[in-house]
Parts: structure tokens; sequence; C-alpha cells
């Protein structure tokens, strides 16, 4: 792992990792003062009106505040300080993601889809807080703009990225995307994708979860946090388009997945019907 870490470091070096914006880093440093002026955070995230705008229609999301958040000031005070400033990061992802390369509407949709999930079902199931679950949904994959980037012939094996390990993967019947990744490029989305997110200052339960979002065995996490969202983004990604990789033979049915991922399910609590 440490190998492929100092490998993929040098291929995001070389193609640059896409900095946080100077108005979330403006209202981090503001955030982290002894003497906290959230009249000041109010005005610093107004200023920018397409960062407040998005901000407002995530806030005002069902799985938010549904509604019932007018202004930001309102939405600080609704959220809280933390889920303020996660949500606020969540604000800035397509605008920073979106322009590295053309053609990320699948990327875009597919990481809003799963960020959308994780949030839901850590509302439902009250496993871990939702703004948490949020932007790790919609971070899961924010490396492979930058490995489309730097590699063109990687835009052909991006949708298998954005899948799920399937039931042959996991027998060794075929390569993981993981592995093709390795042995093609010398380096993964997973290992961008924590790389970059360890740039941008997430939370290591994030970023971890993030490292190891394509392995199934949760006993390599001792955080119980990591393991939780461990579970929710493999869960949420299957559930996002469970017909679709039953379509596409990546299981058989339900019953098959659900029996490679026993302890995903027992760690959020969840029961498959039959």
């Amino acid at each position: 792992m440490l190998n492929t870490l100092e490998q993929t470091g040098k291929i995001l070096e070389s193609v640059g990792i896409p900095a946080l914006p100077a108005v979330i880093l403006e209202v981090k440093d503001e955030i982290d003062s002894p003497k906290t002026d959230f009249d000041k955070i109010v005005h610093l995230v107004k200023n920018d009106v397409s960062l407040a705008g998005t901000l407002m229609n995530i806030a005002n999301s069902h799985i938010f505040g549904d509604g019932r958040v007018d202004a930001v000031d309102k939405a600080l005070m609704f959220l809280g300080v933390n889920a303020f400033y996660n949500i606020l990061m969540a604000s800035s992802f397509k605008q920073v993601f979106g322009a590295i390369v053309p053609d990320t509407d699948n990327f875009y949709n597919h990481s809003q889809e799963v960020a959308n999930t994780c949030a839901s079902i850590a509302k439902q199931q009250k496993v871990i807080s939702s703004d948490v679950a949020y932007i790790t949904g919609l971070f899961h994959d924010c490396g492979i703009p930058l490995l489309m980037k730097k590699f063109p012939d990687y835009a052909a094996i991006a949708a298998s990225a954005m899948g799920i390990v399937s039931a042959d993967s996991l027998s060794g019947k075929e390569k993981s995307i993981i592995g093709i990744e390795n042995e093609k490029f010398e380096t993964n989305h997973c290992v961008a994708g924590y790389l970059i997110t360890t740039s941008w200052h997430l939370p290591e339960s994030i970023t971890n979860a993030i490292l190891y979002h394509h392995y199934i065995k949760m006993d390599i996490h001792e955080d119980l946090a990591t393991k939780t969202l461990s579970a929710l983004l493999l869960f949420s990604e299957f559930v996002s388009k469970s017909n679709d990789y039953f379509d596409k033979g990546a299981y058989q049915n339900l019953d098959e997945w659900a029996g490679h991922h026993k302890k995903i399910l027992e760690i959020l609590d969840v029961t498959i019907l039959p």
C-alpha cells in the first residue's frame, strides 16, 4: 500500500490536486478561531453566490432541513457548525471536480446518488451523522476525474470504477477493478481519493473509508466511525443501482449479495427481507 500511495502522490502532483476553495479555507480558519465570529462566516458564504445557492439547496433537501431553511444564517443555526462546514465543502464539489475533465456528468450523478443514499440510511438507522455520511458518499470516487485527466484511456474503465465488487471478483474468477487499475496505471481511484480528501483535511474516518471502499472485510477497520462509513458506502453503492447490477450479472439476486455482505448489514443494523 505504501508504494501505491507514493506512486499515486506523484501522479496527482503531475496533474495538480484541486485546492480547497479559498472561501472554505477562510470559513475553516474562522471556525477554528478561539473567538468564532458567526456573522463573519455567514458573510463569507453569502459573498460567494454560487456556493451559497448550492449550500441552501442541500440544506433544504429532505435529508437535512426539508424546506425549513431560507437563509445562510438560518442554515448555520439549524445545522450546527460542524454539519454546516461539511455541507459547505459538499457545495463546492461539482464546481471543483466537474472542471477537471469534460463529460463528468455520469461521475457527478453517481456521486450525488451515493451521497443521498448514504445520508438517508444514516438518518434512518441512526448509525452516524447524516452530514458526515453525505460528504463521504459524495467524495468517495473523487479520484476518478484526476485519473481520467492523467490517463486518456482511463475513461474506458471509469464506469467499472464507479461500480461494486462483483461475486466473481470476490471468488477470484475475475480480476477486481482495483487489480485492473493497479496493473494498468500503477494506482487506483481509491488511493487517489484518499490522498485528495486528506489534502482537503477531511476527517481520518472519512479518508480511510474512501481508501477502502472496494474492500468488503470490515475487520480491517479498528475505528468504529471508519467501519460504519465503509459499510455505508458499500451498501449505498449497491442500493443505488441494484437492478443494474443484477442485470449485468454482478450478483444473481439480493440473497447472493447479502450472503457476501453479512457484516455490513450487521454494522448498519439492516435486515434483508426475502
